[in-house]
């Protein structure tokens, strides 16, 4: 006789993302991950989508039509393309390191703060006992506070990515930043050029031709004025990062660390740190969330 049937009411393992400690939030039964706030992801990708909109709809088809449809092509690629790095550093385990269960220090002695860990490299770094995690954190790492996690190679909490940037999606961060600061250019290039082609369409001896033109393409108006305030602002993260990339340190070790170029124990070189960045491996999540 085989063993009895397991009972419909048998209660089952809850799966990770059930009993989660930290901050993060878990959709579709666990199969997609944001930060505490995906509000900020979603309206950050409203704020790459509606004007993009706007902009192919009202401004791309005069300039596609007197100049080139590649107009069109990258009007429409180029911002699906930093959406789906915005979406994918937003929903991407940044690297978030395993909690271990409390473990009290041997009787009478004091657990060391920090301690000494050698790199491969055979430089050595200080690490810091994690309290909330019960580990010392791995080199480059640090507890976000936002998340309430353990990031590995932590860079920074971005809220407008709605979640911490780690080692696991700070290429699609990037990939984000720079894009939309390319997009931003070409945006308001094009925006330029349909107030050109308004400008040429009124008779030369018109007066307040350039007004009139601006009058004519008031789409175009709008949406170079928003570009321009965007690529203020990501055009400045982009030179950031490009420094932070080129001389491999995050956002968190340079405002607290501030290595120089021969200092920092990570560096490898204009050529190694760009190839770390841009075409290294992502490691595997520590976790399966389901």
């Amino acid at each position: 006789m085989g063993p009895p049937a397991a009972s419909s009411t048998e209660r089952r393992e809850p799966r990770i993302f059930e009993t989660w400690e930290g901050n993060d939030r878990f959709f579709c039964d666990g199969r997609c991950m944001t930060g505490p706030s995906p509000g900020s992801l979603a309206g950050t990708c409203a704020l790459v989508l509606v004007p993009s909109i706007v902009f192919n709809a009202l401004v791309v088809p005069d300039v596609a039509s007197k100049y080139s449809l590649a107009f069109t092509v990258v009007a429409i690629a180029w911002p699906l393309w930093c959406l789906s790095c915005l979406v994918a550093a937003g929903t991407t385990d940044p690297g978030i390191v395993r909690r271990e269960p409390y473990r009290p220090p041997p009787e009478g002695r004091a657990r060391a703060r920090y301690k000494e860990e050698r790199l491969p490299n055979g430089k050595s770094v200080t690490v810091k006992w994690n309290d909330t995690c019960n580990l010392y954190q791995p080199p480059r790492a640090h507890h976000c506070s936002v998340n309430d996690d353990c990031i590995d190679k932590f860079d920074h909490h971005c809220p407008w990515v709605g979640t911490t940037i780690g080692r696991r999606n700070y290429r699609p961060f990037l990939g984000f930043v720079f894009g939309t600061a390319i997009l931003c250019v070409f945006v308001i290039a094009t925006c330029a050029l349909q107030i050109k082609i308004k400008y040429d369409e009124l008779p030369a001896d018109a007066q307040s031709r350039n007004l009139k033109a601006m009058g004519k393409a008031p789409a175009a108006m709008i949406v170079l004025f928003v570009s321009f305030l965007g690529f203020c602002f990501v055009g400045v993260l982009s030179c950031f990062h490009a420094y932070l990339v080129a001389t491999n340190q995050t956002t968190y070790e340079n405002f607290r660390d501030g290595y120089s170029w021969d200092e920092n124990p990570y560096n490898k070189g204009l050529v190694g740190n760009c190839l770390e960045a841009w075409c290294s491996r992502a490691p595997p999540s520590r976790f399966r969330f389901r």
